[in-house]
């Protein structure tokens, strides 16, 4: 059966994952209350339940993750996805790759050259954010998939997950070797439930159902989305009951793929009710959306939405 993982507890405690090989573990390394790990170098973390739990830590997290790979293959040494857990959930592929949970701010992945990118391959969720404000650097999430039998209330296939108040931010407009890669992912980020959304240069390729998709903000959030670049999925950017959030959504390309998705929209800011909300701005402009059915939806906004320069 599986071993239970590493746990580091307090600032005091620190864990070194330098070209390692860590596997068969329910939670790889769990860190609370500040406790630090620090992995880099080539580390892989494979076919563990989840590879890092990271919880409960005000100040900035000192401990850092770059260069490593998550992975559910059935030899760590061998590119090839499988579900190769073994018990108790054998047969199963990984369920994330980090898991993130009430952290003040918390960075994973560093900009820099090919060897420091973190790489997330077939599992669940990449990466897990709850009730934190985490930043995404420099990592590339493949083979997220969707199961062939969905259960209701999971969220599965997703490269990033953030909810629950807080913020996301995925890779960083003006710095290149900060970006982050979906391909082959059933969704590439996924946010929900009051939580301040940022994503900035990333790409994504060969989605199965949306790229970014945030949903049920309810709350005074903030979604702004610039320059990425995303190419074959029945869906670009859809953003739904969000009233009281202000989005902005800038300079993305998209291109959907008609041939493959015949049915597919370029960008959606779609609300449940009519909104007229001198607080709530919705700014769509100077993206450029092709092979799509529909390229822009707006539903229920009646001020202050502005849509320009779209091609």
């Amino acid at each position: 059966d599986m071993w239970d993982g590493i746990y580091v507890s307090s600032t005091t405690a620190t864990v070194v994952v330098n070209n390692s090989v860590i596997e068969d573990a329910l939670n790889a390394i769990v860190s609370n209350n500040g406790g630090v790990f620090k992995v880099t170098n080539k580390s892989q973390f494979n076919k563990d339940y989840v590879g890092i739990v990271v919880k409960n830590y005000v100040p900035t997290y000192p401990g850092f993750v770059n260069g490593t790979d998550f992975t559910c293959y059935a030899n760590y040494q061998t590119s090839i996805p499988s579900n190769a857990l073994i018990a108790p959930y054998a047969g199963g592929r990984t369920r994330m790759g980090i898991d993130v949970s009430f952290m003040s701010d918390i960075a994973l992945g560093l900009a820099g050259p090919g060897p420091l990118q973190n790489k997330f391959d077939y599992m669940d969720i990449g990466i897990h954010s709850a009730n934190s404000n985490t930043q995404v650097f420099n990592s590339n999430f493949f083979n997220m998939t969707l199961p062939f039998i969905s259960s209701p209330n999971v969220v599965n296939g997703v490269g990033i997950f953030a909810e629950n108040g807080g913020s996301i931010r995925v890779g960083y407009q003006f710095s290149p070797q900060s970006i982050c890669n979906f391909k082959v992912c059933g969704t590439g980020i996924f946010a929900q439930n009051a939580i301040n959304v940022f994503g900035d240069g990333n790409k994504f390729k060969n989605i199965q159902a949306t790229g970014i998709h945030i949903i049920n903000l309810n709350d005074l959030n903030v979604v702004l989305l610039r320059t990425n670049d995303l190419v074959n999925m029945p869906n670009g950017i859809w953003c739904y009951n969000n009233p009281y959030t202000n989005i902005g959504i800038y300079n993305n390309t998209i291109n959907v793929g008609q041939q493959n998705w015949p049915s597919g929209y370029g960008i959606v800011v779609q609300e449940t009710f009519a909104i007229s909300d001198v607080l709530k701005v919705t700014t769509i402009k100077d993206n450029d959306i092709k092979a799509v059915r529909y390229g822009i939806k707006v539903d229920h906004l009646i001020d202050r939405t502005i849509i320009q320069g779209n091609e």
